[in-house]
């Protein structure tokens, strides 16, 4: 597709992934492995299983800086990354490995400490790097306590990124501090040359994500706020420069508006308009919290620094497909509309099937786009679900096994599905194409979660 944006094939990109990742294992457990090789001097009166228990305390040390180190790749949004591995993906991994950092530094000083009777040991300032390495456990936990609780507590996004940021520094700064001087191990040598390299592409990565406003990306400005449906709106952004930013269908970016109207903080959204029109790039929003409340507010000529785009939920970037489902809930809708468009501009004919389930018919956002997909795309069928309406004198209902079945059938060989919408709407649904004997790698979701 001319002009489109490229994305390795999903083979190569496989190979790619699991090349980077044994990489980092291999420089993982080369780096956990410094402590055996090159002991300090407090191993000198260690012996049998004492020895073993503090030397495996100050390798669960160091896989926690490594791990600290992965941390931050997840979210640094490095392009030669994110078009090997979804961004979406590598957010949903900085997550779930932020437990295993923790658990990591946990450890650690249970096996530092274990053979010790620690009411012997004089708490003074001359044992500031443990009093050093205390504050930062103690840091680390209550972040991940704070990240785990934060939906709960309404705390604004905005906030709390910008305190995650803050302390993740410290983190680092912390962790730094107190390798290089809790013993003579660090002192010279590689393990001293590790830590300060370690530190420097800790700092640089750090960096790198921080300055991201004032790199300013795809300057854009807002052309038009159309009104989607019900509490959603359609930002239509035009380039700034002229050049259209180059994208799949389907994938998404990350926006932000400089507007009296909302603060500027950055934030995921789906492109809802096709690659090669000249319509602009169409972004459409659900008004459902503080910030995108606002969204609606914001006037023509605003300026929007556009960064993308980012994401592999697209036909575009797997193998060719012989027969397409997909399944939307809310405005999950908007990938698939950017796919859909682009697909009947092609001339597909391929067996689609879209199923797309609602509260109520009111509830959908860009309705008459899918009339007319229906009459544009010859084998495109369509299913609306309204979960809290009736739809022609039957009662309401979700997607049920049942009829999931009796949309999608049991898996046929060439199918891919593309599923979008709220994350147990998802988890749900996947459950159910499992069970109906879909290949989990068959199934393609995004999951937008900061």
């Amino acid at each position: 597709m001319s002009g489109a944006h490229r994305l390795p094939a999903p083979g190569r990109r496989r190979l790619l992934a699991s090349v980077a990742l044994l990489g980092f294992v291999w420089t993982a457990v080369w780096v956990c492995s410094l402590p055996w090789r090159y002991p300090s001097s407090t191993l000198f009166y260690k012996f049998g299983v004492d020895r073993g228990m503090l030397l495996a305390g100050k390798s669960a040390g160091m896989a926690a800086g490594c791990m600290l180190l992965f941390q931050l790749i997840t979210v640094a949004r490095m392009p030669g990354l994110t078009r090997v591995v979804s961004q979406d993906r590598l957010v949903t991994l900085h997550r779930r490995s932020g437990w295993l950092l923790v658990s990591l530094a946990m450890l650690h000083p249970l096996l530092v400490f274990a053979t010790e009777d620690l009411a012997a040991i004089p708490v003074s300032f001359d044992y500031w790097p443990e009093i050093v390495g205390a504050g930062l456990l103690v840091l680390l936990s209550a972040t991940a306590l704070l990240t785990q609780a934060r939906d709960f507590g309404g705390i604004p996004h905005g906030y709390w990124k910008v305190g995650h940021r803050f302390t993740a520094l410290a983190v680092a700064v912390l962790l730094v501090v107190h390798l290089l001087f809790v013993n003579d191990g660090y002192g010279a040598g590689p393990p001293r040359q590790v830590v300060v390299a370690g530190a420097a592409i800790i700092g640089l990565l750090w960096a790198w994500i921080a300055l991201r406003p004032l790199r300013r990306p795809h300057p854009h400005r807002v052309d038009k706020v159309l009104e989607a449906g019900k509490d959603a709106v359609t930002l239509v952004l035009r380039p700034v420069n002229g050049s259209p930013l180059a994208h799949l269908p389907g994938q998404f970016v990350y926006i932000r508006i400089r507007s009296e109207a909302l603060s500027a903080e950055e934030h995921p959204f789906t492109i809802a308009s096709q690659p090669v029109r000249p319509e602009g790039l169409w972004l459409t929003i659900r008004c459902s919290g503080d910030w995108t409340r606002r969204v609606g507010r914001v006037r023509s000529g605003d300026l929007v620094f556009v960064q993308g785009p980012h994401g592999c939920f697209s036909p575009d970037a797997y193998d060719p497909a012989e027969r397409l489902v997909f399944i939307a809930g809310g405005v999950g809708i908007t990938p698939m509309l950017s796919i859909l468009r682009a697909l009947a501009d092609r001339g597909d004919t391929r067996r689609i099937r879209l199923i797309w389930s609602n509260r109520t018919r009111a509830d959908r956002v860009h309705p008459d786009m899918i009339k007319n997909l229906d009459r544009s795309l010859p084998g495109l069928q369509t299913t609306h679900i309204f979960t809290r309406q009736a739809e022609a004198g039957c009662r309401p209902e979700g997607i049920t096994p049942e009829r999931l079945e009796e949309l999608v059938g049991p898996y046929q060989v060439g199918t891919l599905v593309f599923l979008c919408g709220p994350s147990e709407f998802m988890r749900r649904i996947k459950d159910l194409l499992l069970r109906l004997g879909y290949p989990r790698h068959t199934i393609k979701t995004e999951t937008f979660r900061m």
